[in-house]
């Protein structure tokens, strides 16, 4: 009488497989999710320079306040970091038209949150371009490697980092 089914031995050998292809397979999709957020930023900081430069020349000033652009990004609502200064929060970035914390130059800012908690962006990465198109790139303490390397590259090696 012949039996049907698995052995122990070879359902462990296909435990054994899905865990190594598993542990292969995780960082990669990391990496490609990160790189797909980074895409986003760079594209978003692109448009709210932009925006900046056709409000400069219609106003002659830059604009302080993100809800004064002509962009707009779905799913992000407009909130207030430090109670005055307006930004648009959607659940991985954090838009702004300046940079709250001092940077006098920067005209379009994109901040990475952490997680929800996460309302103010100063704890992975902030990508920056300035009134003349410079780039910069400003790491925190939760910024991985892969993070890093992304911000060297889109920056052009100007980057700083806060710990």
């Amino acid at each position: 009488m012949a039996r049907k089914g698995f052995t122990l031995i070879e359902l462990l050998v296909v435990v054994l497989i899905i865990g190594i292809l598993s542990a292969v397979a995780l960082p990669q999709y990391s990496k490609a999710v990160e790189k797909a957020r980074m895409s986003e930023a760079v594209s978003a900081a692109q448009s709210i320079y932009q925006a900046q430069q056709v409000y400069y020349m219609a106003n002659g000033v830059y604009s302080g306040d993100i809800n004064e652009l002509d962009v707009d990004y779905p799913l992000a609502a407009t909130s207030y970091v430090n109670d005055s200064f307006p930004a648009k929060m959607s659940k991985n970035f954090i838009f702004s038209a300046s940079n709250a914390v001092g940077t006098q130059h920067s005209v379009a800012v994109v901040a990475r949150r952490a997680g929800d908690t996460d309302v103010r962006g100063g704890q992975v990465y902030s990508l920056l371009v300035e009134t003349d198109g410079t780039k910069r790139c400003y790491l925190y303490s939760k910024a991985t490697d892969y993070q890093k390397k992304l911000c060297a590259e889109w920056a052009g090696g100007n980057t700083s980092e806060f710990f």
